[in-house]
């Protein structure tokens, strides 16, 4: 539920700590008006509906200790509190992410 914070990730023997982030995607909003007649009788009726977002992207820039560092992307539901993505370290190591609650 929070957009920011500090994480910290153990890989390959190393600490690495930083910030996350995260961007939810975009809500929406609808509108309808609706009327209907028969004969001399009508009605008419209107709504409005809201589109939460519970998904979207995210981000981390972590380092060790040692100056190694780790670059996260992930895209993230709220709505399941889980999420996919990967990282890469200065060395060029490809790593998959998962995030699960």
């Amino acid at each position: 539920g929070h957009p920011d914070g500090h994480i910290t990730i153990n890989l390959g023997g190393k600490k690495f700590s930083g910030r996350w982030v995260y961007v939810a995607g975009g809500g929406t909003v609808s509108f309808a008006t609706v009327a209907a007649f028969s004969g001399a009788s009508s009605a008419t009726g209107t709504a409005t509906a809201l589109g939460i977002p519970m998904s979207g992207n995210g981000s981390m820039m972590l380092s060790a200790v040692d100056g190694s560092r780790l670059s996260c992307l992930f895209n993230y539901s709220s709505w399941t509190k889980t999420g996919l993505g990967g990282c890469v370290d200065n060395k060029g190591e490809i790593y998959n992410l998962q995030i699960y609650r």
